[in-house]
């Protein structure tokens, strides 16, 4: 049973009677402040200390399962990560073969378009050639001709001033026919030059289609084939622009010559 503050009291004033209020001090010191009730014993001790190895081995038990669950759960993710991994770098090698595979038939693309674009540049020479060919023949031909007519024009100049006339009436109707026959040989040429033109125009404009196509698409990583698309660009564009100049010195030839041919047919009779 607890002791009360009265009984503590009395038995100090009691104490001090008998011993002396030192010694009562001392011994009353001694008392527990709550009773002996409250005080533990060695068993209280052995109970509680039997009680706290066993919620110890519980929390111990229950962190080796946390930790065992842990590590399984760590296990699985570095699995899951470890096949995240493997998934990604197969499916980035899969991409950069399918790249280079398309990388591939880029450039056999351009190797055959360069192929085509060759073989129509040789064959528009080789029609150049044979235009500059047919037009030489002609020019001798003309030659030939006008040879022959200033001798049958001398011929006709011997006989009589009558031969002269139908001679000259001839002549006219010749030129009338030859201007028929230039204005239809001009309107000729100028068609097959603008039809030339033309084809060549889409020709050029497709490839330089093709050619913008190509280049958008490998512009980041092949600067060099860009800057040798502008190098055959600026190239062409030298080679059209000598073509048109040879276009305009022909058409130029033709027309003197032709004033030419006029100017000895005019002058010749009065000769």
């Amino acid at each position: 049973m607890a002791t009360t503050q009265a009984q503590r009291a009395a038995l100090f004033n009691t104490l001090t009677e008998l011993m002396g209020q030192d010694d009562a001090e001392t011994l009353t010191e001694q008392l527990p402040p709550g009773g002996w009730d409250t005080m533990a014993t060695k068993d209280d001790i052995k109970v509680l200390g039997a009680t706290l190895t066993a919620a110890l081995a519980e929390t111990n038990a229950a962190m080796a399962v946390g930790f065992a669950n842990a590590a399984e759960e760590r296990a699985k993710i570095i699995t899951a990560f470890t096949t995240a991994i493997a998934d990604t770098n197969t499916a980035m090698a899969a991409g950069f073969a399918h790249a280079t595979e398309e990388r591939a038939k880029l450039h056999t693309s351009i190797a055959d378009t360069n192929t085509a674009m060759a073989a129509g540049f040789a064959h528009a020479t080789e029609e150049r050639a044979k235009l500059l060919a047919a037009m030489a023949a002609g020019f001798i031909h003309a030659t030939e001709e006008r040879a022959k007519l200033h001798a049958s024009m001398a011929a006709g100049f011997i006989h009589a001033t009558e031969e002269r006339a139908k001679l000259l009436a001839a002549m006219a109707a010749g030129f009338a026919h030859a201007t028929e026959e230039r204005a239809k040989i001009i309107t000729a040429f100028t068609t097959a030059i603008a039809d030339t033109n033309t084809a060549m125009a889409a020709g050029f404009a497709h490839a330089t289609e093709e050619r913008a196509k190509i280049i958008t698409s490998i512009a980041d990583t092949n600067t060099a084939m860009a800057a040798g698309f502008a190098h055959a660009t600026e190239e062409r564009a030298k080679i059209i622009t000598s073509q048109a100049r040879h276009l305009y010195v022909m058409v130029a030839t033709i027309v003197m010559a032709t004033a030419s041919i006029w100017i000895a047919l005019f002058v010749a009779p009065a000769v």
